[in-house]
């Protein structure tokens, strides 16, 4: 466990937790999380840095697009992966492809 300051969110306090369990001889191969600690680059670096799965459900998607039901959501298009294209609802596929750093 791990208390951290209000405004530090869960996935921030990660690190830390893993590092002590390191420390202590204790990481698991699988960890438990909630939806506070999921996310894309923590999936990644838990993985490439403790050797650690983590495990829980995906975070809800909060966004203006899925809560008006009249834009368009990230389930609404097709990545190619490939191809490094993503396609629109409309057909059109992007015309440039770049990693988010």
């Amino acid at each position: 466990m791990e208390t951290t300051p209000t405004p530090v969110v869960d996935r921030d306090a990660l690190n830390t937790i893993h590092d002590g369990l390191k420390a202590k001889g204790l990481l698991p191969g699988t960890h438990l999380v909630d939806a506070g600690y999921v996310a894309a680059d923590q999936l990644v670096a838990s993985r490439r840095n403790y050797g650690v799965t983590l495990l829980g459900p995906p975070p809800q998607n909060y966004q203006w697009q899925t809560q008006s039901g009249e834009a368009f959501t990230l389930q609404d298009f097709i990545f190619d992966w490939d191809r490094q294209v993503a396609i629109c609802p409309a057909g059109h596929e992007s015309r440039s492809w770049r990693p988010d750093y």
